[in-house]
């Protein structure tokens, strides 16, 4: 990998390189694999469905459903303002107010 040969010097770059190389290896034998054997690839399917599925379902569990960006951020620093002082913060609801008010 010549750009890091160039900024970290020619022994990172052969290092790089043999690294680079190996998984290139394995994740294209691996490819290969799926490719000849169907449930395989339907369970690397359902694998990647299913992660997909966790990751937006965590993405989206936020106390801040619904929420207009700018009130996320007005309730998330009153939240660390209250934490700080040792207070209640306040909700989403009294956050949207006293910006409106």
């Amino acid at each position: 990998l010549p750009w890091i040969s160039n900024a970290l010097g020619p022994r990172a770059g052969a290092a790089s390189l043999m690294a680079f190389s190996v998984v290139d290896h394995a994740l294209r034998a691996f490819t290969q694999m799926l490719l000849k054997h169907t449930m395989g690839l339907w369970a690397f399917y359902v694998h990647l469905l299913i992660l997909y599925t966790m990751a937006a379902q965590y993405g989206s569990s936020s106390s801040t459903i619904g929420a207009s960006p700018v009130e996320a951020l007005v309730m998330s620093q009153s939240q660390a303002q209250a934490t700080l002082r040792g207070g209640s913060a306040p909700t989403l609801g009294s956050a949207s107010q006293a910006g409106a008010g």
